[in-house]
């Protein structure tokens, strides 16, 4: 009986050697690395549409565009909407729209006018008059300053009036895009961890690499050759 236990505790003192950890660590690490993925990527949903930013040529090309498109008008206080969302104007007592790719003329005398889009009515624009005419005060929500959420902005023209610009392509109209550009291979695009989209795919495929690699640990270190055994045979 002592031959038989001795030889017992032999056989799993070599198994134990053969691991590369104890069973204890390997479910430690097992569940801090599922933690830390599960964090990772929930980090990586929370986080990105507040990271996200437009091409730059995009804007240069967009306002080029309008500029030429603008008909030249001596007609002052003039509001125009150069996004594809309708934008409304005014209060419950007076109030108008005015929709994508249109204009419109706005007497301004005491009361100031809330413009929003119809899809973001948290975002409100406080359209006011001065000396150098229509001036805007924007009234949004924290997050407006930030990636997605900061959709689009108010350039002041010559005559005194405002336009309402997209700063992605998702607010100009398909139609606009394919004029401007010809076709989706012409657009500029600009990746969300670096400048071209094809370097983020190689961020992303390394970092799945590093995922792959974690997961062949993972398994080796809860399931071990048995050397010992291996020998024995």
């Amino acid at each position: 009986t002592k031959l038989i236990l001795l030889d017992s505790l032999l056989q799993e003192k070599k198994k134990m050697s053969s691991q590369l950890v104890t069973p204890s660590t390997a479910v430690t690490i097992s569940k801090s690395l599922m933690l830390t993925f599960s964090g990772v990527v929930t980090l990586w949903y929370l986080v990105t549409p507040y990271l996200v930013q437009p091409h730059p040529q995009f804007n240069l090309d967009y306002e080029k565009y309008v500029a030429e498109k603008a008909q030249a008008t001596k007609e002052a206080n003039l509001i125009e909407n150069w996004t594809k969302w309708r934008l409304f104007l005014g209060d419950d007592d007076r109030n108008f729209t005015i929709f994508s790719l249109q204009r419109s003329h706005v007497d301004i005398q005491e009361k100031n006018l809330m413009a929003a889009f119809e899809w973001r009515e948290e975002y409100k624009s406080i359209i006011s008059r001065d000396d150098t005419g229509l001036t805007v005060e924007r009234e949004d929500p924290w997050y407006s300053k930030h990636g997605l959420y900061n959709h689009y902005y108010v350039q002041k023209t010559e005559n005194g009036g405002i336009r309402f610009l997209p700063r992605f392509m998702f607010g100009v109209p398909h139609h606009v895009l394919e004029e401007m550009y010809g076709g989706a291979d012409n657009i500029p695009i600009t990746g969300m961890l670096t400048e071209s989209s094809a370097a983020d795919r190689i961020v992303l495929q390394c970092i799945m690499n590093v995922v792959t690699l974690a997961v062949v640990f993972l398994l080796y270190i809860n399931n071990p050759p048995n050397r010992a055994e291996k020998k024995q045979d």
